[in-house]
């Protein structure tokens, strides 16, 4: 191959051998300069604005020919957690056959499906009780089996959490260790730091240990710290080690930082005109995490606007479609942490159904993004149930009588009411997505579940009103009560007042 300083040699000298006016050689020779000097930019420089937007993408930082890896190293991430479900035979066998089959749409078999499956399915550790992978696992068996007498034990310690207000930061990164989260970055190319970095994740991950296990914890700290020695890089450079360091703070619970060098990321890219996707979605879903969060806030439209980038950047649609499932159900799983904490109603699971139409995926992707996002709904529907039925059937007096205990049981009962509506609009969508086989399977057994919670209804307002009754009664009694005390009161007042006069 000709050197390129040999080939503009050759290309001047080919136009001053024509025999043509000065002033069209002249063009001929800055038009060869320019071409040339565009050719360069485009290869060796960092003046190709489509490739530069790649460099603060998701592709860019996985495997940029496959995303099967990508996948695969994220089934890894919590793969001795979903063990647990078997280990500690928490989980049926029902579960584990649906984990199963979704990690089989995401082309995966064996025993990385199931493992992979569970994970997209919400299986870790959850907020309600704290109770880890295996509480996860309690809840997901109850929540598809529709079974009113699992998880029921830690629903009053939960509900009184509730009755004291919001968690706190600290509390909810507590009960995220161990929930689905993303893989580390795998593609070199790019600043050196960034390479250094990739390779200790490389040399030094336990693939056997999940990525939250402190051994790894430590090793993925150790390259983030590569990434912050950094004091000189600009532009593109700052881009791509300020995502990737965010990224490796997602991975270890530190969403403080995380969000903090997402925006930093954000505001960098803008100003250079350039995307930055996988920045908004680290925004969006660390976000979550503030101390005030909205259905409909900065989190939604983050997210929707780094998956819908994401897809117009990825050269290979089909490489898109299994990402945008677990990055849904990562936003799917922290949405959950602060739905059951009553931060956010069903509005925040409602607006995701419009999200999946938009990213327009295949009929299958479709079908398995619905699915993922209707066990959240099941989710959210068990922990409501359980929770009326604790506080309504409590035999302590402090919780039956408490004013918030009413409130607590009278939202929960209309969340129920909402999330069935909810759910029966995913199961519309599943619908006319024409499933066969075992997804038909597994929306028949769907809609059965979802038949089941709507037959619990009745009981549930019983109890509730029950305890409204109950309530209104105690509200009475203290009324009456504290009224004879104060007309005793007065009288006594008014009898001491005539006797010193």
């Amino acid at each position: 191959m000709k050197h390129p300083l040999k080939i503009l040699g050759s290309s001047l000298t080919l136009s001053s051998s024509l025999r043509c006016p000065q002033s069209i050689k002249m063009g001929i020779k800055l038009g060869f300069i320019m071409g040339l000097a565009l050719g360069f930019l485009s290869l060796f420089g960092e003046g190709n604005l489509a490739h530069a937007e790649q460099l603060a993408s998701f592709e860019a930082l996985y495997d940029t020919t496959s995303y099967t890896k990508w996948i695969i190293a994220g089934a890894l991430a919590i793969g001795s957690g979903a063990l647990v479900f078997f280990s500690g035979g928490v989980a049926s066998p029902l579960v584990a056959g649906v984990g199963s089959w979704i990690g089989g749409m995401m082309g995966l078999s064996g025993a990385a499906a199931t493992n992979a499956g569970l994970a997209l399915l919400g299986g870790g550790s959850l907020a309600s009780g704290g109770l880890g992978v295996a509480g996860g696992a309690a809840l997901l068996t109850a929540a598809i089996t529709f079974t009113t007498d699992i998880a029921l034990d830690y629903s009053v310690d939960t509900a009184m959490k509730v009755l004291d207000g919001p968690p706190s930061y600290d509390e909810l990164k507590t009960v995220s260790r161990g929930r689905i989260n993303l893989a580390l970055p795998k593609n070199q190319s790019g600043p050196d730091l960034l390479e250094n970095a990739v390779e200790l994740l490389e040399d030094k991950i336990d693939e056997e240990l999940p990525l939250y296990h402190e051994l790894n914890a430590q090793v993925i700290k150790s390259a983030r710290v590569l990434l912050e020695t950094d004091t000189s890089s600009q532009g593109i450079e700052a881009i791509r080690l300020n995502s990737a360091h965010a990224m490796l703070s997602f991975i270890l619970d530190d969403y403080e930082q995380a969000l903090e060098r997402a925006k930093r990321t954000v505001k960098s890219a803008k100003e250079q005109e350039l995307h930055a996707p996988i920045a908004q979605y680290i925004w969006g879903v660390s976000s979550l995490y503030s101390a005030s969060v909205s259905d409909h806030g900065d989190h939604l439209l983050l997210v929707r606007a780094a998956l819908l980038k994401e897809r117009e950047l990825t050269d290979d649609r089909k490489k898109f479609d299994p990402l945008s499932v677990r990055l849904l159900a990562i936003y799917y799983d922290r949405l959950l942490l602060r739905m059951i904490s009553d931060e956010l109603s069903e509005s925040a699971l409602r607006v995701q159904i419009g999200l999946i139409e938009e990213l327009e995926s295949s009929e299958r992707i479709q079908f398995t993004q619905y699915f993922i996002l209707a066990t959240r709904y099941l989710m959210r529907l068990k922990d409501n149930q359980s929770r009326i039925r604790s506080l309504a059937n409590s035999e302590s007096p402090l919780i039956r009588e408490s004013l918030k205990t009413y409130q607590v049981v009278d939202r929960a009962y209309l969340s129920y009411i909402d999330l069935l509506t909810g759910i029966e609009i995913i199961i519309a969508k599943l619908k006319t997505l024409n499933p066969r086989g075992e997804g038909l399977v597994e929306l028949t057994k769907l809609i059965e579940t979802k038949g089941g919670y709507q037959s619990d209804i009745s009981a549930l307002k019983e109890d509730h009103d029950r305890l409204k009754r109950h309530h209104s009664l105690y509200v009475n009694r203290l009324f009456i009560g504290g009224g004879a005390a104060g007309f005793v009161l007065i009288l006594a007042f008014m009898w001491r007042r005539s006797r010193e006069s």
